[in-house]
């Protein structure tokens, strides 16, 4: 009697790729206080005065808005150049002033959706015939503390599109799916939905920056909400070696 040959088992190797989309936390932006003077020897002035602006502006962010150095804010070193023009009777470039400036970083939650044009507000207050005071970019971005506490459902839907695909191409070569064999991880990857938009790409009211006119810009701006987009889409990829049977 004939027996019935067994069939070896196979292997099938298979990627399982997971999203989540998850709202964003945190916000990124830039103030850039910078401080000019005139004259060959007004370094010192250009530095002192760029000195005195970036801690009364700091401190109006504590007092006024919550934004402390030690958790939300973090100061660039200052940076000073000559500024020059060109002498067309010397035929060279001569130093006419300087130029200080000072970059703060601040990072803050986006519990409160009208703080972003609240900065932007108080930016404005703080221009003066020699001092430019810019907010560049407003960068939204998730936690590592939020896609921990999102990782647990991103991997889930990673193993349930890996077992989707890893049944479908077993019943197409008409075997059974075995167990796994081999797993591999790979990072989780970040692609931004809706990103803000950065540098000239500011809402045009975000723009404004004439001394003449900032207390009727900043009434209207603290009550604007910064629309953040969707949120940050988290990807998650497995490798998986199944057996066939």
């Amino acid at each position: 009697m004939a027996q019935a040959q067994e069939v070896d088992p196979g292997t099938l190797y298979i990627q399982g790729e997971g999203t989540l989309t998850v709202s964003y936390d945190r916000i990124k932006l830039q103030v850039q206080i910078n401080c000019k003077s005139e004259g060959i020897n007004t370094a010192s002035l250009a530095q002192n005065q760029n000195h005195e602006t970036t801690n009364a502006f700091m401190v109006a962010l504590e007092d006024e808005l919550g934004i402390t150095k030690d958790k939300n804010l973090k100061m660039d070193n200052l940076r000073l150049h000559p500024i020059r023009e060109y002498n067309n009777e010397k035929k060279k470039s001569l130093v006419t002033g300087y130029s200080a400036t000072v970059s703060l970083n601040i990072d803050v939650s986006t519990e409160d959706k009208k703080l972003v044009s609240q900065i932007y507000a108080l930016a404005s207050r703080f221009e003066a015939e020699s001092t430019e005071v810019n907010v560049h970019g407003a960068n939204p971005y998730v936690s590592d503390k939020k896609k921990k506490e999102n990782f647990v459902k991103l991997f889930e839907n990673t193993m349930e599109d890996a077992y989707f695909k890893a049944e479908l191409y077993a019943k197409g070569c008409k075997r059974t799916l075995g167990p796994v064999m081999v797993m591999s991880d790979n990072p989780i990857s970040v692609q931004n939905i809706n990103p803000q938009p950065r540098g000239g790409a500011q809402p045009r009211m975000m723009m404004a920056k004439s001394r003449g006119g900032a207390e009727a810009y900043a009434a209207d701006a603290v009550e604007m909400e910064m629309p953040l987009g969707e949120g940050q889409k988290l990807t998650k990829r497995v490798h998986l070696q199944f057996q066939l049977l």
